[in-house]
């Protein structure tokens, strides 16, 4: 950093804090005079230094916070679209499941005509049964997995919400 003072429109002295030279000038711009800075000049320079330096880490800093904000922000939109996916997915697999369901009811209250041999047509009726008792099983299985799937997704938007909050605590405090 440098601080010039001109006196009517003229460069009359300048502080270079990187060269740590003090200049100064006449009003026609001829060199009179150029020194090592004072011990409190020096201060004053290291101090100015410094307070870029902390500036400069406090915004690399609050950028890599926003960054990261906007990481757990899109992370919890994408769970929030996981948790409507899982939704529609859960639903739709409940209603396979219900079908079966009412298949095997129906194949359950089935009673075989006297003109077909009563073993074969039980038989038929039993493995329908267990092949529709096993879809329902497999089904149920796919709705408790979605169940479970939303809850996590309900859980990661709710740790999103937490974490985000807590960041953008953490910005204001930094850039305030």
């Amino acid at each position: 950093m440098s601080v010039q003072k001109f006196f009517d429109g003229v460069l009359r002295e300048e502080w270079n804090d990187a060269t740590r030279l003090y200049t100064s000038w006449n009003q026609s711009h001829v060199q009179t005079s150029q020194r090592p800075y004072t011990a409190q000049e020096n201060a004053v320079a290291d101090a100015a230094a410094s307070a870029a330096q902390q500036a400069s880490q406090r915004d690399a800093i609050l950028l890599e916070l926003y960054n990261g904000i906007a990481g757990l922000v899109a992370a919890k939109d994408g769970a929030t679209n996981d948790i409507a996916v899982a939704t529609a997915l859960r639903t739709s697999a409940q209603a396979v499941k219900d079908a079966a369901s009412a298949q095997k009811a129906g194949v359950i209250a089935f009673n075989p005509s006297a003109t077909y041999s009563q073993a074969d047509i039980t038989a038929i009726r039993d493995s329908i049964r267990d092949v529709l008792a096993r879809q329902e099983s497999i089904v149920q299985a796919l709705v408790d997995f979605y169940t479970y799937r939303i809850a996590v997704d309900q859980n990661a938007v709710t740790t999103d919400d937490a974490t985000i909050y807590l960041a953008r605590l953490a910005a204001g405090r930094l850039s305030g």
